[in-house]
Formats: structure tokens, C-alpha cells, sequence
């Protein structure tokens, strides 16, 4: 377990990382790095938070989508270019990359129902996305899982 302000990150039996990664292209060539991983998670908002401080810190947008109800992880990157498309459009229904990312990844227009393919308390089996991919990005969470 990994404290870190409020929050709290566990490793789950010595494995935070289950698969290797995979860098899938978009159209326009940039990266995303797409792994999966195994996290147990005790403060939603603490983990949430430190994401997005990583990704400030490296210029990147980091996205979690729950492994267990999306198909896949050219869903994942497809949701993710979908909302890279209505930034671009003007025509985006969230203020930010990860809350678009997971509309279109649950195929709807209302926030409140896009909770199951995010993270959630207990344990999480993720495509965590880095847009753009930076693999020493992912080394950091390593380090912090």
C-alpha cells in the first residue's frame, strides 16, 4: 500500500502490471500507450487526482477504463479519438479528455451513467490510456503502485 496525500494506492499480490504494452496509433500518428493493469483502489477521488497530476506534470491525459465492460482495447482507443474528435469540433458534452473518452466508450450523452467503465472502489482491471503514449509516464505509476 502507497500513500500518497489523501491518496492510497495497494499493489495486489506483487503485480500492478498483467500485460505488456501495447501503443496503438491514432489517425493523425500520435500515440496511445494502452496497458493493462491490476489496481486496488480505496479513495476514488485520491486516485483520480493523482492521475491527473502525473499527466499535467508529463503534458499527458491519462484515462482508466474498466476491462470488465468494455470490449476491448480498440474500444478503448476508439472512444478515445472519438472525443479527440469533438475537442477539435467544438462539440464535446464534458469539459475534459477522460469524461469524453468515457461517454463515447458507453455510447451515451449523460455523465451520470458512465460510472461501471471507469474505475470504482476495490479492485480494478483497467486499460489505463496515456494519450499521448509516453512510456516513462507509465514507469511514474509504476513506481507509485
Amino acid at each position: 500500500m502507497i500513500k500518497n496525500g489523501k491518496s492510497r494506492f495497494e499493489k495486489v499480490s506483487g503485480q500492478s502490471v498483467i500485460l505488456p504494452e501495447k501503443k496503438m496509433k491514432r489517425e493523425d500518428d500520435t500515440e496511445i500507450l494502452i496497458q493493462q493493469i491490476r489496481v486496488s483502489v480505496s479513495d476514488i477521488s485520491g486516485f483520480l487526482a493523482e492521475l491527473r497530476r502525473i499527466g499535467k506534470k508529463h503534458h499527458c491525459t491519462l484515462i482508466c477504463f474498466n476491462r470488465e465492460v468494455i470490449a476491448g482495447q480498440r474500444h478503448s482507443r476508439s472512444a478515445i479519438r472519438h472525443a479527440e474528435r469533438a475537442f477539435e469540433e467544438g462539440q464535446t458534452i464534458a469539459r475534459s479528455l477522460e469524461v469524453e473518452s468515457l461517454l463515447y466508450a458507453a455510447g451515451t450523452r449523460q455523465t451520470g451513467l458512465i460510472g461501471p467503465f471507469g474505475i470504482h472502489m476495490g479492485m480494478n482491471e483497467c486499460y489505463l490510456c496515456i494519450v499521448p503514449g509516453r512510456p516513462d509516464v507509465y514507469e511514474e505509476l509504476l513506481g507509485m503502485m
